[in-house]
């Protein structure tokens, strides 16, 4: 069965209970993403975390029985469980549907939720067709946002966190980000850092400000840099950010942003950049792949709380907040201080 458009996004605010695997496809990563999330959200309350298995391309090329092992088990745990897979175009698309028609047979009895995640994909693609023509799954064709829905997500985003935005302002704000989910949640972060004690309205000025990019690259190239472990590179932006009157606070968000980028990309065990947000270049891939090898879990959670008090510290009266963020954009450099 198959939706697009409006019609699969509803599909997933109020999906049945019936429908245990659905495909998710389409141009934009960041609405899959974000779909898959809400679907998730509606589907299965109170998910445990630890009843969620993510596969990959690779994982189902050096095994294909894994997919129908992890959909068949029951978790021990107790409680509703979840295969999540990320495919690129018909990469795995035999393993997969093979499991499907087994499905649609009777011959194979599927115990786990289950949530393909693919890319564009052509209407002559094998994954596509097998299921949109499912009697028991669903295939949503996701489109990417236009302005109407990037100005309809700016409002919700800024409303939740009480800023307030002039009309001329969002209609700038908002003019660069259709089609691109992600970006449009960056850019709407950014912008909630940057409204941080104005105590007022976001004017035009500010968006004028706010969007004049050395600034941004300089905090986006130093948390780069750090994850990969460039401590020159890494301390060469952060001055350059800091004398354009960047915020710390705003460094060791994004700082925050890139741990958890390289988290993702280990889980995932991404092959390439594409799919991650910020998307790492194929130029840059091999280098961060390379620094992946480094971020070890420990090392991620010491990371992550290293930030957290970081930033806890530059909030107190008085402190200095630029030599607090140095320090721990160091200890992301030389990732050895955070332990094996």
């Amino acid at each position: 069965m198959k939706k697009s458009g409006k019609a699969a996004i509803d599909f997933c605010s109020a999906p049945p209970r019936d429908i245990r695997c659905v495909l998710l496809f389409g141009e934009d990563a960041g609405v899959i993403e974000a779909t898959a999330l809400d679907l998730i959200r509606r589907w299965i309350a109170n998910l445990d975390p630890m009843n969620v298995v993510r596969l990959s391309d690779d994982d189902l090329r050096k095994d294909p029985g894994v997919l129908e092992d992890h959909l068949s088990a029951r978790s021990l745990m107790g409680g509703d469980s979840l295969v999540r897979v990320k495919t690129e175009k018909d990469t795995s698309a035999r393993v997969l549907t093979e499991t499907l028609k087994r499905i649609e047979a009777g011959s194979f009895f599927q115990e786990a939720f289950c949530i393909v995640e693919a890319g564009e994909l052509p209407k002559t693609s094998k994954l596509r067709s097998a299921w949109e023509a499912s009697s028991v799954a669903y295939g949503l064709e996701l489109r990417p946002d236009d302005e109407g829905d990037v100005v309809q997500l700016v409002r919700e985003s800024l409303n939740a966190n009480a800023i307030e935005l002039e009309a001329d302002a969002l209609a700038a704000f908002c003019s660069e980000l259709a089609g691109n989910r992600r970006l449009a949640l960056a850019e709407i972060e950014k912008l909630s850092l940057y409204a941080i004690g104005l105590n007022r309205p976001v004017n035009l000025t500010d968006i004028r400000t706010f969007s004049s990019g050395e600034i941004t690259r300089g905090a986006d190239d130093a948390a780069d840099s750090a994850v990969i472990g460039d401590l020159k590179s890494a301390d060469t932006a952060i001055e350059r950010f800091l004398e354009g009157g960047g915020s710390p606070i705003t460094a060791l968000r994004v700082l925050h942003l890139r741990v958890m980028r390289a988290s993702n990309a280990r889980s995932t065990r991404a092959q390439n950049g594409s799919r991650l947000w910020p998307p790492v270049s194929d130029q840059d891939w091999p280098a961060y792949s390379a620094a992946l090898k480094d971020w070890t879990p420990t090392r991620i959670l010491n990371a992550l709380q290293c930030l957290h008090t970081t930033e806890a510290a530059c909030k107190a009266a008085g402190a200095p907040a630029e030599a607090l963020l140095r320090h721990a954009l160091r200890t992301i450099a030389d990732r050895r201080q955070l332990a094996p």
